[in-house]
């Protein structure tokens, strides 16, 4: 008699229960990479010198080493703007999973575009931040 019922409460259970979840879980990544790219930050700005004689140290060991070391600030920005943005268009997406009927694939497609734009977006303020880091550290020290 009331199976309709059940299954939509269900349903919106599970979503908001998902919903809750990932706002949780983003905001603590949003905050963690707040945090480190502060630290990050600090540490170039106010030892240049020594983060400059870490960097060359390990350039005499290894080539392509302080170019891998260029993650570690992208990587603390990226996760700022993925977090933020992904934060954002979950609200987008839960309105869309409710009125997803007959336009599955439509619907899809969105998404796709949005992980795609996301994931640009953040991977240009992750690179931003790497070369104004670089930048700070080549003109303090």
């Amino acid at each position: 008699m009331f199976e309709k019922e059940k299954e939509n409460f269900l349903f919106w259970l599970s979503t908001k229960l998902e919903q809750n979840y990932q706002r949780k879980t983003l905001t603590k990544l949003f905050a963690i990479g707040v945090i480190s790219n502060i630290l990050s930050w600090l540490i170039a700005l106010f030892a240049p010198q020594f983060v400059g004689k870490f960097i060359s140290a390990l350039m005499v060991l290894e080539g392509k080493i302080g170019i891998y070391l260029l993650v570690i600030p992208f990587s603390f920005a990226f996760l700022m703007a993925f977090s933020i943005c992904k934060l954002r268009t979950n609200r987008i997406e839960n309105l869309t999973k409710q009125k997803k009927d007959f336009l599955d694939n439509y619907f899809d497609e969105l998404k796709a575009n949005d992980y795609r734009i996301i994931f640009l977006i953040s991977a240009m303020f992750g690179s931003l931040n790497a070369l104004l880091l670089v930048f700070a550290l080549v003109t303090f020290q």
